[in-house]
C-alpha cells in the first residue's frame, strides 16, 4: 500500500460542541406610580370677622366698628360665590347709629400654596336707624322717612390656609378690605346727613373704607369628580 500524505487523510469526526446557554439578566420591577393628587371639590368656607368703617367724604373719619358674618363657596375653578352680613354701631353724642349690611357677591378665589387672596364685587342692602336709651329715634327729614342704603362694593381678603383634621378642611386667617359707595336710592344714591339736637352732626354712606380680621374654616362638599387612571411610561 503505498501511504498518503497528511493532507489528504481525512480527520477524525469530532463531537459538536454543546450550545453554552444565555444568560437572562430579569428586568427589575418596575417603580409603583405615585398616587394621584386628590380631586379638586366644591369648597364652603364659614367666617367670622371684626373690624371698622371709615368715611372718605364728607364727616371723614371713623363710620363704626362691629361685627361680621359670612359663607364663602369656592368652586375647583376658583369661582367665588359670596354672602355676607355686617353690622357697625357708632356713638354720636348720646346716640348710637346702628347700620346692618347684607350683601351677596361674586368674584375669583386666588390660591398659591398656603396662601389665597379671594376678590369679589358685592352688592347690598343696609338698613340703619338711630337709637338712644329710649330706643329707636324717630327721624324728620324733608326728603320723607330714611330707607335703606344701597351699596356696591370690592372686597379682597388676602389670608393664608393650614390643613384642619384628616378630613380636607382647612383653617383660614387674614384680613379684610373693602371699599363701598352706598346711598339712598330714592335720593338719587345721596347720602344721609344727621342733624343732632346738641348741634353735632355725622353723615353715613358715600364712600368708605372697611378694614378688619377674619377667621373662616373651608369644608369641601360633595363628590370629587373621578379622574382617569395615569398610563405608565
Amino acid at each position: 500500500d503505498v501511504p498518503l500524505p497528511p493532507a489528504l487523510v481525512a480527520p477524525a469526526p469530532t463531537a459538536p460542541a454543546e450550545p453554552v446557554p444565555a444568560v437572562v439578566c430579569p428586568e427589575p420591577p418596575a417603580e409603583p406610580l405615585p398616587p394621584a393628587p386628590p380631586a379638586p371639590r366644591w369648597e364652603l368656607g364659614p367666617l367670622l370677622r371684626g373690624g371698622a368703617t371709615l368715611g372718605l367724604t364728607r364727616f371723614a373719619g371713623l363710620r363704626g366698628a362691629g361685627f361680621g358674618l359670612g359663607l364663602d363657596a369656592r368652586a375647583p375653578s376658583g369661582l367665588l360665590l359670596a354672602v355676607d352680613l355686617q353690622g357697625t354701631t357708632r356713638v354720636v353724642e348720646r346716640f348710637q347709629v346702628q347700620r346692618l349690611r347684607v350683601a351677596v357677591g361674586v368674584g375669583y378665589g386666588l390660591r398659591r400654596g398656603s396662601f389665597e387672596l379671594p376678590v369679589a364685587v358685592m352688592l347690598g342692602v343696609e338698613p340703619w336707624r338711630l337709637v338712644n336709651d329710649s330706643g329707636a329715634v324717630k327721624i324728620d327729614s324733608k326728603a320723607g322717612a330714611p330707607g335703606p342704603l344701597l351699596a356696591v362694593g370690592l372686597r379682597l381678603s388676602p389670608g393664608f390656609v393650614a390643613p384642619l383634621g384628616r378630613g380636607g378642611a382647612r383653617l383660614r386667617a387674614g384680613v379684610r378690605a373693602e371699599l363701598w359707595a352706598s346711598g339712598e336710592p330714592a335720593g338719587g344714591l345721596r347720602r344721609p346727613e344727621i342733624r343732632l339736637p346738641a348741634g353735632g352732626a355725622t353723615s353715613l354712606g358715600g364712600v368708605e373704607l372697611h378694614l378688619g380680621l377674619e377667621l373662616g374654616v373651608w369644608f369641601p362638599v360633595g363628590k370629587p369628580p373621578r379622574r382617569r387612571a395615569r398610563p405608565r411610561p
